[in-house]
């Protein structure tokens, strides 16, 4: 994302993808996962489907960025 882009506040998945995965995809870091089921409580981590949309949490800052 260039700057001055908002951040995408929800994601498609695609086949093959998992949680861990978009977590590194989208805000690099594959921790993040966490905060990915934690905004979808009514999905099942370990099953995700093609086209599925699903919430994602806000990045967080950076230390010393606005």
């Amino acid at each position: 994302m260039g700057s001055g882009e908002a951040a995408p506040s929800s994601y498609t998945v695609v086949a093959n993808d998992t949680l861990r995965g978009v977590a590194k995809k989208l805000f690099h870091d594959a921790g993040r996962w966490r905060d990915i089921a934690q905004a979808n409580p009514d999905i099942d981590p370990n099953r995700l489907r093609p086209g599925q949309v699903i919430a994602l949490p806000k990045a967080p800052r950076l230390a010393g960025h606005k």
